[in-house]
């Protein structure tokens, strides 16, 4: 009788060349995770600096928006008004405006490159604080206030008592509209750190600045005349062009632009 030979199992271990596969097939994935995870990162790096500077250009265009869209273009305290200045150069009457010129890393050929120009405007009064341009309905030289909060604007005492100073305003002797004498700019500063800040300034004083936008390279106001009537009359045209480097030293640049309509009071 014939005995079959039993054959034996092969083993079911692995061997040290489908050892080194395997290996070789892990490494090749993880290094394609840390590739993309790294990628991540610098996606999410560029996303970051660039919606920084968006979120930086939407705030500071809605508080200019602001102000000029309630200036307008008018002869204040003898001074006509707005007033543009370039290279942080302001000449007389309002050279008090003249400030140190910012730190601005742009050069000859970059879209961010270009002069600096800044502006001074005057808003309506608002001297009794109720959120409306103040106002002399009657036009005999003294506005309607409510300053004791009674809810009825009047020339009385009580309601012009301490808030109401003529040779601080001047009223539109056609309009009624009441000006306040305080002057009103827009300046590009750069900080101790190195940093570029859009300010908001009031009579030029460096103590009253609000830092409107940081990051800021360059500011361009202009007038109709300009920019060669290329925009309607009674209007400003703002230009901000921002720029910012991220944590790996990449540089960003960000332009906005608005063109805001002056108030005809």
């Amino acid at each position: 009788m014939k005995t079959q030979r039993k054959q034996g199992s092969r083993c079911s271990g692995m061997t040290l060349i489908e050892v080194m596969m395997v290996a070789g097939i892990l490494a090749f994935l993880a290094g394609l995770l840390v590739e993309s995870a790294e990628s991540m990162g610098r996606f999410t790096s560029r996303g970051n600096t660039h919606a920084l500077l968006q979120l930086e250009a939407q705030r500071a265009l809605k508080s200019m928006i602001a102000d000029f869209g309630s200036s307008s273009v008018r002869t204040v305290n003898s001074k006509s008004f707005p007033y543009v200045f370039s290279g942080a150069s302001a000449s007389s009457p309002f050279d008090s405006h003249t400030h140190t010129l910012p730190t601005m890393e742009a050069v000859s050929g970059d879209p961010d490159f270009g002069t600096l120009w800044e502006a001074v405007f005057v808003l309506p009064a608002d001297l009794d604080g109720d959120g409306r341009p103040d106002m002399d309905v009657d036009l005999n030289g003294t506005p309607e206030l409510d300053g004791n909060k009674d809810g009825v604007r009047s020339e009385s005492f009580d309601d012009l008592d301490g808030i109401w100073f003529p040779s601080k305003n001047t009223i539109d002797t056609t309009t009624g509209v009441v000006w306040n004498h305080d002057e009103i700019s827009f300046v590009l500063t750069t900080s101790p750190d190195g940093i570029n800040r859009l300010e908001r300034r009031v009579n030029a004083d460096a103590a009253s600045a609000k830092v409107i936008a940081t990051h800021v390279e360059r500011v361009q106001i202009d007038t109709p005349a300009t920019c060669q009537w290329t925009i309607p009359l009674n209007s400003l045209r703002v230009q901000l062009f921002f720029r910012r480097k991220d944590s790996r030293g990449t540089l960003f640049r960000y332009r906005s632009e608005v063109v805001v309509a002056l108030k005809n009071l």
